[in-house]
């Protein structure tokens, strides 16, 4: 893999860390303030913003043909997060929080952009694999730092961690993308409804996911959103677990996220990727499900542990099927459309997830872990029922690509 791509993939890890140690010392003050409903709408303005102009910022990703306004972004969300620091006022923290989402979001997923485009057909199943374990770094590190740094320096050392990443971030963006080669004899997409809506239509017909698979990535991000919001009071109210072994119950999922997204297996060939997402979904479907019949701390851990890993498994095979099916020049507003489906969904697991808590915390952990449950094995039908087994045809360099050109139809069935 060339220099670059490993220089922009470390610099983006250490800003997903950055934003980490933001978001948990934003929430210790929210906590500290005692005021859920600042939290909340810290939550709001990170995830709206991508849902309104997300698709937007698809389409602007997909016609850049120049470096420079992503590292400008990224010098914006710095400005936003450095004045966070410096002011006591919930209202302003709202607003500059919500500012730098839809700064980020106008300008659409174009960090993944550019790592499709410098990992090449080559490296792509190792990009997919290292972008896919940043988050879960930053999930192991991010809040064990923020947790320290906003005990010893409050919430302005926080923030001054979280501006050093952007910066290290946009430093690495205007070193490693400018001498960037560009695509010829590609036009860039108009700014039309069409165009805005094309990547759903690009993430539906990813061989090897179809729109089976998306209905399941849509399920889990429900899932998982509505345990973070009813299993803190699972664990914490109805199996009296204190903050700290909540806090270990947590890092187990952030553990098995990180080595589920670093095995190579997911990503040795699209058929294998293709199995591995309702497979995925499954385990942690009953994952969430199983958590009433539990009441000891290692069981819990252990559950997570075996619910991050799927995770991490499906994330890399998620980036892995797009990298290889999807063309350089529908990155970004397949990407984005993701990008919507997963900000809409935790939204909604959010919302469904707080009156779940004033209902039934066990019915609500139990009913979104079936609905997960479900999802994934009508699609693991649909992939046992379809010639070859993923229902797709020959995938672009993968390992097995001349067996599979027999085994299926050149123009398969749409699930």
């Amino acid at each position: 893999m060339t220099r670059r791509l490993w220089v922009l993939l470390l610099a983006a890890t250490v800003s997903q860390v950055g934003d980490r140690i933001a978001a948990t010392a934003l929430g210790l003050s929210a906590a500290q303030a005692g005021s859920p409903g600042l939290l909340t709408a810290i939550y709001v303005a990170e995830l709206l913003p991508g849902v309104v102009v997300g698709l937007l910022g698809g389409v602007v990703a997909d016609r850049l043909r120049r470096p420079w306004p992503w590292p400008a972004v990224l010098l914006v969300q710095a400005c936003c997060y450095g004045l966070i620091g410096s002011t006591s006022s919930p209202e302003l923290t709202v607003a500059l929080v919500g500012a730098a989402a839809t700064a980020s979001s106008l300008l659409g997923p174009v960090s993944t952009k550019y790592v499709h485009a410098l990992a090449g057909a080559r490296h792509r199943a190792l990009a997919a694999r290292l972008t896919s374990s940043a988050p879960a770094l930053s999930a192991v590190l991010g809040p064990a730092i923020g947790g320290v740094v906003f005990a010893g320096l409050g919430r302005s050392g926080a923030m001054t961690l979280d501006v050093a990443s952007f910066l290290v971030l946009a430093g690495a963006a205007m070193v490693c993308v400018r001498r960037l080669p560009p695509i010829e004899g590609i036009a860039r997409p108009p700014l039309t409804i069409a165009s805005l809506m094309s990547g759903f239509g690009s993430l539906g017909r990813v061989r090897g996911l179809r729109k089976s698979g998306v209905l399941v990535l849509v399920s889990i991000i429900f899932g998982t959103a509505l345990e973070g919001v009813v299993g803190i009071f699972f664990f914490t109210q109805q199996r009296g677990v204190d903050s700290r072994a909540y806090g270990i119950i947590v890092a187990c999922w952030a553990a098995g996220l990180l080595a589920g997204s670093l095995n190579p297996w997911a990503t040795r060939n699209a058929s294998r990727a293709a199995l591995v997402i309702p497979a995925s979904g499954l385990v942690m479907g009953a994952g969430i499900a199983a958590l009433p019949l539990f009441a000891s701390v290692p069981a819990f851990g252990a559950l997570f542990v075996m619910g991050g890993a799927a995770n991490g498994v499906l994330n890399s095979a998620l980036r892995y099927l797009v990298f290889e099916d999807v063309p350089h020049d529908r990155q970004g507003r397949t990407w984005a459309a993701f990008g919507v489906l997963a900000n809409g969904m935790t939204l909604l697991g959010y919302f469904v997830g707080y009156l779940g808590e004033r209902i039934s915390v066990p019915m609500a952990l139990v009913g979104s872990g079936a609905v997960v449950i479900l999802c994934s094995a009508v699609r693991l039908l649909h992939w046992h029922r379809s010639p070859g087994g993923t229902g797709a045809s020959r995938t672009r360099g993968s390992a097995d690509a001349t067996s599979l050109i027999a085994a299926r139809p050149s123009q398969p069935e749409q699930p």
